[in-house]
C-alpha cells in the first residue's frame, strides 16, 4: 500500500484529533483513544520515522491512563464517600441506561442517579445518598479534566514532534 500524501495524512490525524477532543466533551465518543488513533495512524504511516517507538509507547501509557479515568475516578469518588457495593452496580446499570436513554449526558445522570439510589436504599437517608453521589459526581469531572488536559498534552507533543522532525 502506499503511503498517503503528507498532507492528507495530516489533514486525517489532525481530524482524528478535534474529534477526539469534542469526544472528551460530549462522551459520545472515545475521546482520548480518537487522538491515539491519529497519532497510531501517523506512526504506522511514517514507520515511526518522526514520532520513535518511545515516544509512542509513553502517548499510549498516558492515553491509557486518561482513557482509563472516567472507568475508576467516579467509583473511587464514590468509593471515598462512602458508597457500598451495590450501589457500584446500580450506578453501572444506570449509565448503561442512561447513555441510551438520553445520549450525550445520560451516562452521567444514569450514573448519579444508580448511586443515589444504591445508598438510599442501603441507608433510607437522602443526605448520605447525596453526599455519596456528589463524591461519584466529582470523581466524574476530574476524570474529564484528566482526559483533556493528557488530550491537549498528546496533541502538543505530536504537533512539536512534527514541526520538528
Amino acid at each position: 500500500m502506499e503511503l498517503l500524501s503528507e498532507g492528507l495524512l495530516l489533514f486525517i490525524v489532525f481530524f482524528l484529533m478535534l474529534l477526539g477532543l469534542i469526544g472528551i466533551i460530549i462522551p459520545l465518543l472515545p475521546g482520548v483513544f480518537l487522538i491515539w488513533l491519529g497519532v497510531a495512524v501517523y506512526v504506522w504511516q511514517t514507520g515511526f520515522a518522526v514520532i520513535t517507538i518511545p515516544h509512542f509507547l509513553l502517548i499510549s501509557v498516558l492515553i491509557l491512563f486518561a482513557g482509563t479515568s472516567d472507568v475508576w475516578l467516579p467509583y473511587f469518588g464514590a468509593q471515598r464517600s462512602g458508597a457500598a457495593k451495590r450501589s457500584y452496580l446500580l450506578s453501572t446499570v444506570g449509565a448503561i441506561i442512561g447513555s441510551f436513554l438520553l445520549p450525550v449526558i445520560g451516562t452521567i445522570i444514569g450514573f448519579v442517579l444508580g448511586l443515589f439510589l444504591g445508598e438510599y436504599w442501603k441507608h433510607q437517608d437522602a443526605n448520605t445518598a447525596v453526599r455519596v453521589s456528589w463524591g461519584g459526581l466529582k470523581g466524574w469531572g476530574i476524570a474529564t479534566i484528566i482526559q483533556l488536559v493528557a488530550g491537549v498534552v498528546v496533541i502538543g507533543l505530536f504537533a512539536w514532534q512534527v514541526m520538528n522532525g
